[in-house]
């Protein structure tokens, strides 16, 4: 036999340990059998249990049902286990006599503790059958109901309970995110003091006893005296659940906290919004109160009409923010495909990208540099925060802690206590980030929470005059919490850009190839052009020829001077078509890896070209590095089309020069070739490399505007740079870039091109 409230002792040391579903004991109001559901014998009975039954003997354990209770409360019992409805049936009435003789009415309830069976008996009110009482209840409802908005409705709701019951307070009570508690609506008598809008901490309402209210909606304290409760007395030591128990007895913690702060008997109903607790409708007496069965569950009613007006008013506010979020997006959506550039559809002047988060500031990290929009760090500081994201590996990240995750964030310029962030790839680390300054916020809490405790003797205990007086405290160091439509659209927002991104890939792909299969039929039908030109011209000139070595003698002067316009024209034209085919076989050419001695090659060109002219222009070199990446033919066309451009735009004047330069630049060589020349205005530098584009006139030098052309696609090929400085009157110098191979020292190549091998 056991009869005891817990195995062990618990006091405010462990009291957050405190099992109070296994509490073992019940109220003085009522009286508790416990029975096996397998066979419906006594397991358990409370110490005040009085025998049901005229002459019935002594409780005592392994008693079956039908011999402790009346016929008729036994059968209905018998079909709410049968049924396993233990609800529609409550409560069970019954009626016996008590020692004085007196009649006694009682409501009789029951419900499955896994594999025990709990029958509860408590008093019965009969004015809650009268139907005055219930034409209260339904003006109750109505008023609650034709309330405003959630403020009127509170008000509404306190009042009416007040009035229906009768304590002297009744207040509303609604959870923060940690289950600080504070007061929204409150309804008192008048020689009480206010507590409205103070807040308690969440070791007023312990994490156990809140997951009690989402079983058991209702708790009735009728009395906080330190006598109030009968033990349970057991067969066995084996937990009993007490869970769904209306009238299981109270923590001596809890009922000591209430007599220190003058309350005499409570009631708590639970508001759970969305299967999560939302707050409590709180009532408090300075006497002892009992409140009967069924008026409970009027009030539980009450509750379930509040949390659905609730859910109701969460749902249109969620849904009124999803549709501002999601036009939000789709505003930055139809810039992102208006402007080619995706930071300049993201940070426009509007301030969308803010007003999605509600943020102060944001900034996009792309290619390893930030945009940024707002009140933002400085890139240094948006760096450590790079980093911090590197190390969380989420897609979404928010917090609104961040000096307790990141502390250096608290010295930031510009401070940031909320972050909020999408990424949009790792590797590169690419991110949006939007931020929140930390928000100052004043707690006015009932009473300092740190006051609540005392120690006497070695031992922690109650204050026995605990103060609900207002007591101010200055919150810092957190910002706003995201709520979760601004981090459901921060999610959107992150698909919008990948596919945005993913659309614009596919149509460069498309531009790609369009590209190629125009540019290769363009060579195809240059080469082809250019070839069979030859042979109308090789005609040309060889009846030019004809007619000069026979018929020279009998033309006039005229007819001498259209004849070699005609054979000067043929070899421009000659010339030209060999420039366009050329270039039409650098499309065809296969791309060999090899080096080339840059010395032997310039060497080579000065043997094989004339380069004095009348104006006597000295090629000169300076090389640093010799061996260069590229096949002996393809820097051939590169050299000898700059020399033979620098030399052909050579200035008149003392000591014109055309000098070669070589180093080792960036991972490559580098040349440069540099002129003393005539030069040109910046401003048509992207046409010196396009086809038959010429800046001088044709009469004043001679060429086909292909040569630099050549460089170029030779350059590009092999997945070099080419870059031209000039100034009029001054000179022009090319620099020419190439990637590095793997050279041995006999100039043997030993890797690939970067992938440039055709």
């Amino acid at each position: 036999m056991t009869k005891q409230r817990y195995q062990r002792t618990y006091d405010l040391t462990n009291c957050d340990a405190e099992p109070l579903r296994f509490i073992r004991s019940c109220q003085a109001h009522t009286e508790i059998l416990v029975f096996y559901a397998a066979d419906l014998t006594l397991k358990a009975y409370s110490e005040n249990y009085h025998a049901r039954l005229p002459g019935a003997p002594a409780v005592a354990h392994g008693q079956r049902l039908q011999e402790l209770l009346p016929g008729e409360v036994a059968r209905q019992l018998l079909r709410m286990i049968d049924s396993g409805d233990f609800v529609t049936g409550s409560p069970i009435l019954n009626v016996r006599t008590d020692e004085a003789g007196a009649e006694v009415r009682e409501n009789v309830t029951a419900h499955r503790s896994g594999d025990l069976l709990v029958v509860e008996f408590e008093p019965r009110d009969e004015s809650t059958s009268h139907i005055g009482f219930l034409m209260q209840v339904d003006s109750c409802l109505q008023r609650i109901q034709q309330a405003g908005g959630s403020k009127e409705v509170f008000d509404v709701t306190v009042r009416e309970v007040k009035d229906l019951v009768g304590y002297d307070r009744v207040w509303l009570y609604q959870f923060d995110e940690q289950y600080n508690g504070e007061i929204i609506a409150e309804a008192r008598h008048t020689d009480l003091p206010p507590f409205l809008n103070l807040r308690y901490p969440h070791t007023d309402i312990p994490e156990q006893a809140r997951q009690l209210y989402l079983k058991q909606q209702i708790r009735l304290v009728t009395s906080t005296r330190a006598d109030s409760d009968h033990l349970l007395i057991a067969d066995d030591a084996a937990p009993i659940d007490l869970s769904m128990a209306a009238n299981r007895g109270v923590s001596p913690i809890h009922l000591e906290y209430l007599r220190n702060v003058g309350v005499r008997a409570t009631m708590s109903v639970a508001i759970i919004v969305e299967g999560k607790l939302w707050g409590l409708l709180a009532c408090h007496h300075r006497q002892e109160i009992y409140v009967d069965y069924r008026v409970r569950n009027v009030l539980s009613f009450f509750c379930r009409v509040l949390a659905g007006h609730l859910a109701l008013q969460r749902s249109t506010e969620f849904r009124l923010s999803v549709m501002q979020t999601n036009l939000l997006r789709s505003r930055l959506l139809e810039r992102m495909n208006e402007y080619p550039d995706l930071l300049e559809g993201l940070l426009g002047e509007n301030g969308n990208l803010l007003q999605l988060a509600d943020a102060e500031g944001a900034a996009v990290r792309l290619n390893g540099s930030y945009k940024t929009v707002g009140v933002t760090p400085t890139p240094d500081e948006l760096e450590q925060i790079t980093e911090y994201l590197q190390e969380q590996r989420e897609s979404i990240y928010q917090t609104h802690d961040l000096f307790t995750e990141l502390p250096a964030a608290r010295s930031f310029s510009q401070p940031v206590a909320g972050l909020l962030t999408a990424r949009l790839s790792m590797d590169p680390a690419e991110y949006i980030m939007w931020f929140r300054p930390e928000f100052v916020t004043t707690i006015d809490w009932g009473g300092n929470p740190s006051d609540r405790k005392l120690v006497e003797n070695g031992q922690v205990r109650l204050h026995p005059e605990i103060s609900f007086k207002k007591w101010s405290q200055e919150q810092r160091g957190v910002a706003k919490p995201w709520l979760p439509h601004q981090i459901d659209a921060v999610a959107g927002l992150r698909n919008d850009i990948k596919e945005i991104i993913l659309l614009r890939f596919q149509e460069i792909r498309r531009t790609n190839q369009q590209l190629v299969s125009a540019y290769e039929q363009l060579e195809s039908f240059s080469y082809t052009v250019s070839h069979d030109l030859r042979a109308p011209l090789r005609s040309i000139k060889g009846y030019a020829e004809i007619l000069e070595e026979d018929y020279a003698d009998v033309l006039d002067d005229f007819g001498r001077t259209a004849l070699d316009t005609i054979v000067t024209n043929v070899g421009k034209m000659n010339q030209f078509i060999n420039d366009i085919l050329m270039y039409s076989k650098l499309g065809r050419t296969n791309i060999v890896p090899g080096s080339t001695s840059l010395g032997d090659l310039i060497e080579s060109i000065r043997n094989d070209v004339d380069f004095t002219n009348e104006l006597q222009v000295a090629v000169l070199s300076d090389l640093e590095v010799d061996e260069v990446p590229v096949g002996y033919r393809m820097l051939q066309q590169v050299m000898l089309n700059l020399l033979t451009n620098a030399v052909k735009y050579a200035r008149p004047q003392e000591s014109p020069y055309v000098k070669v330069l070589s180093r080792r630049h960036d991972g490559g060589v580098e040349i440069r070739v540099v002129d003393n020349g005539i030069g040109f205005d910046m401003k048509y530098a992207e046409r010196v490399f396009a086809m038959f584009d010429r800046l001088v006139s044709d009469e004043d030098y001679e060429g086909t505007g292909v040569g630099l052309a050549v460089v170029h696609r030779v350059v590009e090929r092999h997945g070099g740079t080419i870059t031209v400085e000039s100034s009029p009157g001054v000179g022009t110098e090319f620099r020419v870039w190439f990637p590095n191979l793997i050279i041995t020292g006999e100039g043997e190549h030993k890797g690939d091109l970067n992938g440039m091998k055709d």
